[in-house]
């Protein structure tokens, strides 16, 4: 499964896709002040509740209407508390 995110000023519209076709989707509230920690927490709930488990996710795409760079620290952290193995971010 692919998770993908987009890091809007105001949301972080997330979708998950399977075989290419999209599967689920939520919403996150943007907040720089919220840590990885309070993000994985919320992301292992949507996951739980969809009774998927997070090791079913082998990559994650991040787009962004922001600077990245400040999110990647956020959301690599994120992605081992979920246990999802993905490659490195693209600078």
């Amino acid at each position: 499964m692919l998770l993908v995110m987009d890091i809007g000023n105001t949301n972080i519209k997330t979708g998950l896709f399977k075989d290419g076709r999209l599967q689920n989707s939520w919403r996150l509230r943007t907040d720089s002040l919220r840590t990885a920690d309070e993000y994985g927490t919320q992301m292992e709930g949507f996951f739980g509740h969809l009774n998927i488990d997070t090791r079913e996710v082998d990559g994650i795409i991040m787009s962004s209407v922001i600077c990245l760079r400040s999110w990647v620290p956020t959301v690599s952290a994120m992605r081992s508390k979920l246990t999802i193995s993905t490659a490195a971010p693209a600078q």
